[in-house]
């Protein structure tokens, strides 16, 4: 059963399982950055170094230090943290990235998206150098690139 590819899926090759696997490591990565950045802010707009928060939060500085910088946090040390920081422990280990943004300045909020997109780009990259590795591999290079002229 031969069916030809449309424009679009010979453009947008099918993503395979390992790049799946990429892209929700990625998003995970991102969300685990997210919520370290939501703790780091929810202490310096208390202007609190991290050894006084981590004090009052009671856990190590080196905890605490994990955490803003994208670590697990157990569900205990969310909710210690919540009570602290005074805001709800589900905003501090869910998942979504955008989640709780509100607790972000603009100019924190502007640098966070610049970040993203920098890394979506980066990502977006090397998916299209697989693809194009893929396509050589095939020996399809000759197939035409939806919009390019053809030399007939």
């Amino acid at each position: 059963m031969n069916r030809k590819s449309s424009p679009r899926t010979s453009y947008f090759p099918p993503t395979t399982s390992s790049q799946a696997e990429l892209v929700a490591r990625f998003r995970q990565q991102m969300a685990d950055h997210a919520r370290g950045e939501r703790l780091k802010t929810l202490r310096t707009d208390r202007r609190l170094n991290q050894e006084d928060a981590a004090h009052e939060i009671g856990v190590s500085t080196k905890t605490l230090r994990t955490w803003e910088k994208g670590g697990p946090i157990k569900w205990a040390n969310a909710k210690a943290a919540a009570r602290f920081y005074e805001v709800d422990a589900e905003s501090l280990v869910e998942r979504e990235p955008g989640a709780s943004i509100d607790a972000l300045t603009e100019e924190a909020e502007a640098d966070r998206l610049s970040r993203i997109e920098a890394k979506l780009d980066r990502l977006l990259d090397w998916a299209d150098a697989q693809a194009t590795e893929a396509e050589l591999d095939r020996g399809d290079a000759d197939t035409p690139v939806p919009g390019e002229a053809t030399g007939s």
